[in-house]
Formats: C-alpha cells, sequence, structure tokens
C-alpha cells in the first residue's frame, strides 16, 4: 500500500482504538469472567483475520485494523490481572514477565515474516500468514474452552 496518509490515519486513529478497547475491556472484567472476554476477544479476532483475506477496499482496511487494535490491545490490560489471580501475588508479577518477554520472540518471528515470505512471494503471500493466525486462533479459543479459569 504506497498511500501515506492512509497509513498515517490507519495508525492514528488504531492508537485511539487500542486504548478505547482497553478501558473497555478492562472495565468489563470486573463484571465478566475472564474465559467469557478472552473467548470473545480470540473469537472477534479470528473473525478479523478471516476477513483481513478479502479486503480490498481502503476505507475497510482502517475499519479492520483499527478493530484488531480494539480487541488485540486488551491482552495487555487484561493479562497482568488474570495472571495474578491465577499464579497468585508472590510469583504472579515474575511470572507475567517471563510472558511478556515473548513479545520479543514475536518481533524476530515477524521479521522473519517480512523475509522469507512478503519478499518472496509478495503482499499476497501475506494471505498465508493470515491464514497461520486463524489457525493459532483456533487452537487458542479450543484451549480456553478446555481449561477452567
Amino acid at each position: 500500500m504506497n498511500d501515506d496518509k492512509l497509513i498515517t490515519l490507519t495508525g492514528s486513529l488504531g492508537c485511539l482504538s487500542n486504548s478505547l478497547g482497553r478501558l473497555f475491556w478492562n472495565n468489563c472484567f470486573d463484571y465478566i469472567s475472564f474465559k467469557k472476554i478472552i473467548t470473545i476477544l480470540n473469537v472477534s479476532l479470528l473473525c478479523i483475520c478471516i476477513s483481513c483475506l478479502f479486503i480490498e477496499n481502503k476505507y475497510l482496511f482502517i475499519v479492520i485494523v483499527n478493530l484488531s487494535y480494539f480487541f488485540g490491545g486488551s491482552y495487555y490490560g487484561l493479562m497482568p490481572t488474570q495472571t495474578v489471580r491465577v499464579i497468585g501475588e508472590k510469583h504472579g508479577t515474575t511470572f507475567y514477565s517471563f510472558i511478556f518477554s515473548f513479545f520479543a520472540f514475536a518481533s524476530i518471528v515477524q521479521f522473519l515474516v517480512h523475509e522469507f515470505v512478503i519478499i518472496k512471494w509478495g503482499i499476497g503471500g501475506f494471505r498465508y500468514v493470515f491464514i497461520g493466525f486463524c489457525v493459532i486462533q483456533i487452537i487458542s479459543i479450543g484451549l480456553i474452552l478446555m481449561f477452567r479459569f
């Protein structure tokens, strides 16, 4: 996509969407169980990933990206609290620090995806990456539904 104004608008609105999503879902966490919220977030992100396979309109692109920020950014606010609830106050913060360190691994994977998928197959190859994201979301939804939180 070679439209700098569109990318800037999408990123700016994404910042707002991310902030609103964190506020909204963290407030829902006071009234709805973690399992229900995470299931809603994962199913929503699965639908967003699937819809990314078919995006052709730039305005729909803005909406989809902002929805992904709204739902995806919520994990950062929910996970520390839930980690301490499940693990306990003594070890919860240490355990969350360990979980948070995996974002560095995600950055390495992102670099590899760029190097080996985008450069080799072009932007059309990114559709295969989204299919992989969808499979990961389906697996995580299944795992969430299997375990009690």
